[in-house]
């Protein structure tokens, strides 16, 4: 049910104000003659052609607009209507050229209308003129049009309103337009003129914003326009007769610039028209003129630097007796009185531009042999054109009235058509007859103008031209088009970023990103500022990988990518803290560059950019003569060493005497204990604790290796005496040795001290019971690995990683030597053999960001085996050690390790397999072999490996060369674990500890054995066990490396008899 209350409301508080607005639509329904439009509230949905009406949701009429082609009598207006259209925006009248009431100017009604943006008035010859005071009451009027009215002058030109734009299409005779104006937001008129005398003066001040200005004349109009500006505002004016360029103009156009440079565009016609100043270089940004119906035999000026387009139609012109600029694209010269012949080239010897010289019939002959413009010669008398140009009749760039002659054939020529490189799809081809380039819709590319019939633009489309392509190019759309081949490659290179970075030292790293190149044609090259190399490493379809060494400082540089046809390049930055990274190895992993390219070091205990911890000891010695002297050697910095402090074993104050950089001397003030001992040391207020670095040697004693500059390779041990207090007189040293070794095992003599004195080539560091043998070495070829083959049975020696320490034996860092590969030479003399190994450190990934991995590419590792066969006496450090014939020495050197502090030493880690339980019979007795022999401190001495009748015997000793200074080394077993594949076996890891040194070597060596049983008085077995007595290692500490030892044998199955030792026992036992 409808509420009758709302009913009631609607229709008392509606009509009232829709009835003034249907009356006011009405009285344009009667004015106008509109036949068949409804005079109540259903106006607001009325539509016929482009006729309408609009309401809003309110009721009020928003859009009226009524186009009438006939006028038919619904009844008269009503004069004294008040128009009440208060939210009308668009008002638009079209009549028929009749109207109801001729006495009516409906402009005269348009007021009060506060919403009304658009108002239109045309072809109403009842409005015969605009109010004074119009538009008054229109406060939101931008838009007016009027044309065909009757509308012959204008009293005020909408003085002070909002108008945007204004277009009166009458013939005004009476309008004034000064100075006195204000017109703040006018940007465009368009006015006709009619017969009479018209002056306007166009200031900056009173139209701040008019950008064009359109004056139309009709028959006898002059009219002077003064323009006076400043800035480039007002830059468009045209002042023709009305019907624009095709119509003899009788009329006057007079324009005078105050200020000719501000001025674009210019269009002028008239038997008397002018242009103040003359037209020349003062007018520095005019692009176009055109000056029409000017009865002009000469060009009135000279042309401006920047002037496009040319058009001096319907004039006297019997010749062109010019040169046109280069900047011109297109000149008219239709409709003159052009003769005989026009030399073209001679004309357009600096332009290209189009030529139009139509509607000149007396004009016989062009010269135009350049083929360079395009021509429009319709309605003239030329019967002939260059072949180039029957090659496109037709076309929109030559056009005549000719016809092709019979016969003919267009050659067109591709220059290089073997191979053309294009650049990201695109080429310009050059060659004859090229036409002006037609866009092809249905090829696999499209072509652009160039220069014409001299080159043309072409740019695949979404073609793969990896490899050379050929293509018939077709140089128009006409079904049998001008056609040349030619083979196409893609050459471009399109770059999108470049990066740097710091994975190698003293290297500068480039990271190319490519959009698009092609690599799989071309060779391509990358430099940097136009004259240093960046050498490619890697390269893909997207990415360039370079360096440059050495590192680039901080700056900007041009990164360019090229190969013989195309480049590109491209700016990359290298900041402070970009070349700190580079130059430093990011602070040498102890510290971070900042902004300023400064290295920020983790602590004050460090020097050179992080590289250098401070204080650290690398070696120490007591002095010689007077044990209470210490020297100390290492790095104590750089900045005078103040305030030293040493302590020894914590106890122990040593004064110091002398200081420098690398050396301190101190002296202690009681003689020292004999032993290990560690220093304290406190230099610059920084500290360093290091254990011991110090070894004082007990005085020689009798019976034993008086621990002297001489080690050999086979030292005996003296035999140990009895003592007793009564009883038996006990056994001399000499007794007891004969005792314990069954007389040196009949191939020596014990001496007095209880010392096996061995025949030659018996090993006097088993009391003679192996003998060194000859044997056949082969070196390895990949690697530094020790390797012995003796009758099948093998065992090997090999690193396995370089770790450094922290003061609590923690690793800080490790590299493992197998994820590496080794650089190897060798060399003989046919005596003695020498193979050099250099571990290639560089980085397998240039990406990685491991600041370890990083370093460790600036740590050298060298390594050196030698053979001989003869016997050889070696320095090693104050050292002197005897290499046997047919012995292998390992001589390792590791040198420019990065610390990361001054706590931290290093250790050489190897691998080896030793036998769980091992023994060897003489005598038909078990002589039990330990596998691990230590020394007084603690320091593994000797490993012995025994399986069958194979022995592998090593030896290491306590010394190490630390930066060329002898140092105490102590060697220890890391960890030995139960092999999972053999139940008699453990996996042993050796280390060799080292001090905190730039330079360390180690030099172990080896020999094969051979036990001889020849006086074995026992068990019947073969005379002959072979035994590998593994030799010294002299762990001479280099840089901290992990040398792994990996000792393997092949199990060798015999078959052996023990009837007769079983026998023998029982016998014994009975």
């Amino acid at each position: 049910m409808i509420d009758s209350s709302l009913f009631v409301y609607v229709l008392l508080s509606v009509p009232f104000l829709l009835t003034q607005e249907v009356n006011s639509v009405i009285f344009f329904i009667k004015q106008y003659g509109v036949l068949g439009a409804p005079t109540d509230s259903t106006i607001c949905s009325y539509v016929n052609g482009v006729s309408r009406v609009t309401c809003d949701a309110d009721g009020h009429i928003t859009f009226l607009r009524f186009f009438q082609d006939s006028f038919t009598n619904v009844g008269n207006p009503d004069p004294s209507t008040v128009l009440v259209l208060p939210k009308v925006k668009t008002l638009m009248i079209h009549g028929a050229s009749q109207v109801a009431n001729s006495s009516i100017n409906v402009a005269t009604y348009i007021k009060n209308l506060p919403l009304l943006s658009q108002l239109s008035f045309e072809t109403d010859k009842s409005i015969t003129y605009l109010p004074a005071t119009f538009p008054e009451g229109l406060p939101s009027l931008q838009l007016f049009d009027a044309k065909d009215n009757s509308i012959r002058s204008i009293g005020n030109f909408f003085n002070n309103s909002n108008l945007l734009r204004v277009a009166i299409v009458e013939p005004i005779e009476s309008v004034t337009i000064d100075s006195t104006l204000n017109l703040p937001k006018l940007n465009s008129i368009e006015m006709g003129t009619g017969a009479g005398v018209l002056g306007f003066t166009f200031t900056q001040s009173s139209f701040p914003t008019l950008r064009t200005l359109t004056i139309k004349q009709n028959q006898g109009s002059t009219v002077t326009i003064n323009h006076d500006y400043n800035d480039q505002i007002l830059t468009l004016i045209k002042c023709t007769g009305g019907e624009g360029l095709r119509k003899s103009d009788f009329s006057t156009c007079k324009v005078t610039f105050t200020n000719p440079s501000i001025i674009t565009n210019l269009e002028i016609g008239g038997q008397n028209s002018s242009i103040t100043p003359p037209i020349g270089p003062d007018y520095s940004h005019l692009s176009y003129l055109a000056w029409i119906h000017a009865n002009l035999t000469t060009f009135p000026g000279s042309f401006p630097s920047r002037l496009g387009s040319l058009t001096l139609t319907g004039n006297n012109f019997v010749t062109l007796p010019f040169v046109l600029p280069a900047s011109l694209a297109a000149a008219d010269f239709s409709k003159n009185y052009l003769t005989g012949t026009i030399d073209v080239d001679a004309m357009c010897a600096n332009t290209v531009a189009g030529i139009d010289l139509s509607g000149n019939p007396n004009l016989l002959a062009i010269n135009i042999d350049s083929c360079l413009q395009s021509i429009n010669i319709q309605s003239t008398g030329i019967t002939t054109v260059p072949d180039c140009y029957y090659c496109y009749l037709g076309s929109q760039y030559v056009r005549t009235d000719l016809t092709v002659p019979p016969n003919f054939v267009c050659n067109v020529t591709i220059d290089n058509s073997d191979l053309i490189v294009v650049q990201s799809g695109h080429t310009r081809i050059t060659g004859t007859k090229l036409g002006w380039g037609t866009y092809k819709l249905y090829e696999p590319y499209i072509m652009s103008r160039g220069i014409p019939n001299r080159n043309v633009n072409i740019a695949f489309s979404s073609t793969n031209l990896t490899l050379p392509t050929t293509y018939a190019i077709k140089f128009t759309e006409d079904a049998e088009p001008p056609t040349a081949t030619a083979t196409f490659v893609e050459g471009g290179v399109s770059l999108l970023q470049v990066t740097t970075s710091h994975d190698t030292p003293n290297l500068t790293n480039f990271t190319i990103e490519v959009l698009k190149y092609n690599p799989v044609y071309f060779n391509h090259t990358v430099t940097i500022n136009q004259s240093t190399p960046c050498v490619i490493i890697n390269s893909t379809t997207t990415q360039i990988n370079c360096f440059v060494s050495p590192p680039l400082a901080s700056g900007v540089y041009l990164v360019d990518v090229a190969n013989p046809y195309y480049n590109q390049t491209v700016p990359v930055t290298i900041t402070g803290k970009d070349y700190c990274q580079q130059s430093t190895d990011y602070c040498h992993g102890n510290g971070q560059c900042n902004q300023d390219g400064q290295c920020v070091c983790n602590s004050n205990a460090y020097y050179d950019d992080c590289s250098k911890p401070y204080p650290k000891l690398s070696s120490g010695e007591f002095g010689v003569v007077n044990n209470q002297t210490v020297s100390l050697y290492g790095d104590f910095g750089p900045y005078g060493q103040l305030n030293p402090s040493i302590q020894i074993n914590n106890t122990l104050e040593c004064t110091v005497v002398d200081k420098s950089q690398f050396v301190i001397n101190c002296t202690l003030a009681n003689p020292p204990t004999p032993g290990l001992a560690s220093v304290q040391l406190q230099v610059d207020g920084l500290d360093v604790m290091v254990r011991n670095i110090l070894k004082l040697r007990p005085p020689p004693s009798n019976g034993g290796n008086p621990g002297g500059n001489t080690t050999t390779g086979s030292t005996s041990s003296p035999t140990t005496s009895a003592t007793t207090t009564g009883g038996p007189t006990p056994d001399t040293p000499q007794q007891q040795c004969e005792k314990q070794t069954s007389n040196c095992y009949g191939h020596g003599v014990c001496d007095v001290n209880g010392i096996c004195q061995c025949q030659d080539t018996y090993n006097q560091n088993d009391n003679c019971f192996t003998k060194f043998i000859n044997t056949t070495i082969t070196p390895n070829t990949t690697s530094p690995t020790v390797s012995f083959d003796i009758d099948g049975i093998d065992f090997q020696f090999e690193v396995v990683s370089i770790q450094e320490l922290d003061f609590d034996s923690n690793i800080v860092k490790e590299l493992f030597i197998s994820n590496y590969t080794w650089i190897v030479n060798a060399s003989t003399n046919n005596i003695t053999t020498i193979v050099d190994y250099q571990l290639n450190t560089t980085l397998k990934n240039s990406s990685t960001t491991d600041i370890n991995s990083i370093l460790f590419q600036s740590v050298s590792v060298l390594s050196t085996i030698s053979f001989s066969s003869k016997p050889r006496d070696i320095q090693f450090g104050d050292q002197q050690l005897h290499i046997n014939a047919n012995s292998i020495k390992l001589s390792v050197n590791v040198t420019n390790w990065q610390y990361s502090s001054n706590l931290a030493t290093l250790r050489v880690v190897f691998r080896t397999i030793t036998i769980n339980d091992q023994t060897v019979e003489y005598d038909c007795n078990d002589k039990q072999i330990d596998a691990l022999t230590y020394d007084s401190l603690s320091s593994l001495q000797y490993l012995r490996v025994i399986k069958d009748d194979i022995q592998f015997n090593g030896r290491f000793i306590d010394v190490a060369l630390s930066d060329g200074r002898p140092t105490y080394s102590q060697t220890e077993v890391i960890s030995l674990t139960q092999s999972t594949s053999n139940d008699e076996q453990s996996i042993a890891l050796i280390g060799i500890n080292l001090p905190q040194c730039q330079s360390c070597v180690l030099d172990p060596d080896f020999s094969p054995l051979l036990i001889d049983k020849s006086n074995d008085s026992g068990c019947e077995k073969s005379n002959n066990w072979r035994i590998i007595v593994g030799c010294v290692v002299g762990g001479i500490g280099a840089v901290a490396i992990a040398v792994g030892s990996i000792i393997t044998y092949k199990k060798i199955k015999k078959f052996k008899s023990d009837s007769a030792c079983i026998e023998s026992k029982l016998h014994n036992i009975n």
